[in-house]
């Protein structure tokens, strides 16, 4: 008498299909985490002022590099932990402001 093999291949294909997401999700994560120390991408959630992300990033030590890809944003230089816990008083996302995915930064009028 032979049993079923409750795993079966639709088991197995969903725990593929779970590893792939999981795989996927770290190498976005990494990606998109902000360096310890460089450029960084301020993106304001919400209604987060674009003004005010950039003032307390400068406050908190960050050099202006340019403006970001999307309107409103700003790709600074300066230290994640130093810019952190303004920067989510703020209601802005920190993200790796990397060439690859952001392009160069445009210069911003002063």
């Amino acid at each position: 008498m032979q049993t079923q093999d409750l795993a079966g291949p639709g088991r197995a294909a969903s725990w593929i299909i779970a590893q792939t997401f999981i795989v996927a999700f770290v190498t976005v994560a990494a990606l998109l985490a902000p360096p310890e120390s460089g450029s960084i991408l301020l993106l304001p959630i919400g209604s987060g002022d674009p003004g005010l992300a950039l003032r307390q990033a400068l406050a908190h030590g960050a050099q202006l590099e340019g403006a970001g890809p999307i309107s409103g944003t700003f790709v600074v230089h300066g230290s994640r932990d130093r810019l952190a816990p303004a920067m989510l008083s703020a209601g802005v996302l920190m993200l790796s402001a990397r060439p690859l995915l952001c392009g160069k930064p445009q210069s911003v009028a002063a």
